[in-house]
């Protein structure tokens, strides 16, 4: 697996190409991963911006060489340098609040976060039996580009996939049949 590790005047990052059974492991579905290693600020170096142009780089590598997915773990011992306010929250948790502000989602049951990778592909419509066709009431499985969800609700699958971005498609597990989708061309 291609691996990326850059270190130069106080600034490191570590990242690899992995497969899709690594970041199923993670509950993400990817076709081309990239699993985000490591990320080091020298001390004297924070609250400048350099980290976040660590993450540009990252978002531009992957975008470059056609990866669909970032993702990675906040390890417990990682440190965030907070400016002088005073703050309440731990490290993990500033760290959180800043890969969200730089795109990233977080998984709000670990310290899990990734990053889904836009297409430039434009997205198609599949319609199946449609929303109409379907009880309130009922097995409903939406897949993402990143993740598969399932819900016992019509109308909670529906919020769900109405606000996932990229490919997409709902399927009702009850009648077995697609219910609508979205793929790219």
């Amino acid at each position: 697996m291609q691996s990326v590790e850059l270190a130069q005047d106080g600034l490191e990052i570590k990242f690899y190409a992995t497969n899709s059974e690594h970041s199923n492991e993670y509950g993400l579905k990817s076709v081309k991963p990239l699993f985000f290693k490591y990320l080091f600020v020298e001390v004297n170096k924070r609250n400048r911006g350099n980290g976040t142009q660590l993450l540009k780089m990252i978002d531009e590598y992957a975008e470059k060489n056609n990866y669909d997915l970032i993702f990675g773990r906040i390890p417990i011992s990682a440190e965030f340098t907070k400016d002088n306010r005073i703050s309440l929250f731990s490290d993990i948790e500033m760290i959180k609040n800043w890969l969200h502000k730089n795109g990233y989602s977080i998984n709000t049951m670990n310290d899990d976060f990734y990053k889904s990778i836009k297409k430039e592909k434009p997205l198609k419509s599949f319609n199946g039996i449609g929303f109409n066709n379907c009880l309130e009431l009922g097995k409903y499985e939406v897949t993402t580009e990143i993740k598969i969800k399932s819900f016992t609700k019509l109308s909670e699958a529906k919020l769900f996939y109405d606000e996932s971005k990229g490919e997409k498609h709902i399927w009702d597990l009850v009648k077995n049949e697609l219910v609508d989708a979205f793929y790219y061309k």
